[in-house]
């Protein structure tokens, strides 16, 4: 559960510099 957690956490700046 923890590990997802962090795993979309890592993965939020990937999808904000798909945005920029």
């Amino acid at each position: 559960f923890i590990g997802t957690a962090l795993g979309i956490a890592s993965a939020i700046p990937a999808i904000v510099k798909l945005f920029k």
